[in-house]
């Protein structure tokens, strides 16, 4: 599931990266993952229902890993992610709903997220430390606004292939390209247990869970990319 209009109403580990400095980057979303029905954090002591959540991800345009020279390495851009609740676009206020509108702000596909990937736009970042350790320092994603049009017809293409990954309607091919740490967080959805997600897992279990390299993208493009955040706040 990932039209929010059809939404109810109410890999391995990779080497960190160095946080980017806070401000906002020129990006594309080249990833989205239905992570299933998450529990939630309670909220000033009180409990909150599970909901189903969404992860984005999104390939920073100007923004590269370094190579063994320190020099920008142009086919290894820069990730970044966020997971939020996934609402109905009748929910105004939801984040999911300021994602989508910034993304497809006429609802000329109406909210088919899978129509926006590859999509120009802007994402401002923030420095977060680490709730288990204020050394460590991570990017996490505030805001998510259109890109001008004139910017946008000259935005540099995605380097790598685009991903999309249903929850509720599983590719298993996707599945293998997906970082450990994600697929761990898929798995403790509430809604897992008797899933068909389980139940192809129980079929084919997965080949990456005991493997440290980077898997493959969808079209057997290598991955060139690495982690800048934790939980899934971040990117790959």
């Amino acid at each position: 599931m990932l039209n929010a209009n059809e939404v109810p109403s109410g890999g391995g580990n990779f080497p960190r990266a160095e946080p980017l400095e806070p401000g906002t980057y020129p990006a594309r979303l080249v990833g989205i993952i239905n992570l299933g029905t998450q529990a939630q954090n309670d909220y000033m002591g009180e409990a909150k229902p599970p909901v189903m959540t969404m992860q984005t991800t999104y390939e920073l345009l100007d923004e590269f890993l370094k190579n063994d020279d320190g020099e920008d390495d142009e086919e290894r851009p820069r990730w970044i992610s966020e997971d939020f609740p996934f609402y109905s676009l009748k929910s105004e206020k939801a984040k999911s709903t300021k994602r989508y509108l910034a993304l497809d702000p006429d609802k000329e596909f109406e909210g088919d997220w899978t129509q926006l990937v590859d999509v120009p736009c802007m994402v401002t970042l923030i420095a977060k430390p680490s709730a288990k350790d204020k050394n460590i320092v991570y990017n996490n994603v505030t805001n998510v606004s259109a890109m001008r049009p004139k910017e946008a017809l000259k935005a540099p293409e995605l380097v790598n292939s685009p991903f999309l990954f249903d929850f509720y309607d599983p590719d298993m091919t996707v599945w293998e390209i997906i970082p450990k740490w994600t697929r761990d967080k898929i798995m403790r959805a509430v809604d897992f247990k008797g899933s068909l997600l389980e139940t192809k897992l129980r079929e084919a279990p997965s080949k990456n869970d005991d493997e440290d390299e980077a898997p493959k993208v969808v079209k057997n493009r290598e991955k060139k990319v690495t982690v800048d955040d934790e939980k899934g706040d971040g990117g790959w």
